[in-house]
C-alpha cells in the first residue's frame, strides 16, 4: 500500500497512514542508535533494514503459534505493513536471564539463568529507570481492564517460550525481551512495536557475546555488526 500521513516520528521509526485506511499503517525503520538518555546518536548503514528484517521473521513466528501481532506483511526493505493499535503507555518486559538493571538490582551475576520467567510491567518512554508497576496497580493509572493485564502476562509468557526456543535453535540466547501492546480499532489485543535487537538482549549461545544495542551502549562495537550477525543466525 501507499504511505500517505505521517502519524508518528520516533527515535528509531516512522509509522505513516497507509493510503486512505483507517486501520492500515506502514512502520519504516531508520539508522538511528541513540543512547537511553537520548543524549548521544549515532547512524549506523543498514540498520533500520536489519531491524525491520529480524522482526518481521520474529513477528511471523509469532503468529504462526497463534500468537496475534500487529503485523502483516513486508514493506519495501526497511518497512513493514500493520494493523493501527492504540498503544498502552505501558511495556512488559520479561526476563530469563540476569543483565542490565535487573541483574543490578538483584545481585545476580550476568547471564546467570533464572530459575522461572520474570515478567514485570514498566511506564514507556520514561528511560532506563522507570519504576516498575504492579499489577495490581494498572488499572489505577491506565484504561487497562483486569482482562487485559492477564492477556498481556498470558501473551509475554507464550511470546517468550516461543521465541526463546526459536532463537535457541538459532544459535541465540534471549536474555530479556521488550513488549508493547495496544488494541486494534475492532478492540483485539496484539503485540505491536519492534521485536528486534534493540527492544531484547541477546547473546550468541556458545559465548554470550552481546550482539544487541548494547554493543553501542558499552562500546563494545558497532550495532551493525552486532545486527548483521542476528540476522544471519535468524535467517538460517
Amino acid at each position: 500500500m501507499v504511505k500517505s500521513a505521517l502519524i508518528y516520528e520516533g527515535r528509531g521509526k516512522q509509522m505513516y497512514r497507509a493510503g486512505g485506511s483507517a486501520d492500515t499503517c506502514i512502520v519504516e525503520f531508520n539508522d538511528g542508535a541513540t543512547s537511553y538518555d537520548g543524549d548521544e546518536r549515532r547512524e549506523f548503514e543498514e540498520k533500520g533494514t536489519l531491524r525491520n528484517h529480524i522482526t518481521t521473521i520474529l513477528m511471523e513466528v509469532l503468529e504462526s503459534e497463534n500468537i496475534p501481532t500487529f503485523y502483516r506483511r513486508p514493506d519495501g526493505t526497511r518497512g513493514m505493513e500493520v494493523s493501527a493499535l492504540n498503544l498502552f503507555p505501558i511495556e512488559v518486559v520479561c526476563y530469563n536471564a540476569a543483565s542490565g538493571s535487573f541483574m543490578r538490582r538483584l545481585g545476580l551475576a550476568e547471564g546467570e539463568v533464572l530459575p522461572f520467567t520474570v515478567v514485570e510491567f514498566f511506564f514507556r518512554g520514561r528511560g532506563p529507570c522507570s519504576p516498575a508497576l504492579r499489577v495490581s496497580g494498572l488499572r489505577e493509572i491506565t484504561t487497562i481492564t483486569e482482562g487485559d493485564v492477564k492477556t498481556m502476562q498470558a501473551r509475554t509468557i507464550m511470546a517468550n517460550k516461543t521465541l526463546r526456543k526459536f532463537l535457541y535453535n538459532k544459535g541465540l540466547v534471549l536474555a530479556e525481551m521488550r513488549l508493547v501492546f495496544g488494541k486494534t480499532l475492532e478492540g483485539g489485543l496484539r503485540i505491536g512495536d519492534e521485536i528486534s535487537p534493540d527492544t531484547c538482549r541477546l547473546w550468541l549461545r556458545d559465548d554470550h557475546e552481546k550482539i544487541d544495542r548494547g554493543r553501542f551502549l558499552k562500546e563494545l562495537g558497532t550495532d551493525e555488526e552486532g545486527y548483521r550477525k542476528a540476522a544471519s543466525l535468524i535467517s538460517n
